[in-house]
C-alpha cells in the first residue's frame, strides 16, 4: 500500500490496522478483536515506517479462571 509522502499514521506503535484478517472458525459477524486467529497488517510510522504483521488468538488462549463461575 502506498501512502502520501507526509503520512505519519496515528503516532501509536499498534495502530492503524490497515488490513484485518479473521478465520472461518468464527461466526461471519464476529467481533474482530476476540477471534480464534486474528491477523493485523500495519505500517507503524514510529518504527520508521516498517510493515508489521501481528497475530492474536484470543478464543483458544488459556487464561486462569476462564469459564469458571
Amino acid at each position: 500500500m502506498k501512502c502520501s509522502a507526509n503520512w505519519v499514521g496515528s503516532g501509536e506503535t499498534y495502530h492503524p490496522h490497515e488490513f484485518h484478517f479473521i478465520t472461518t472458525e468464527d461466526d461471519p459477524y464476529v467481533r474482530p478483536a476476540f477471534t480464534h486467529l486474528t491477523t493485523y497488517v500495519e505500517n507503524n510510522y514510529p518504527n520508521g515506517g516498517i510493515p508489521v504483521v501481528a497475530l492474536q488468538d484470543s478464543r483458544t488462549s488459556t487464561r486462569p479462571g476462564l469459564g469458571k463461575i
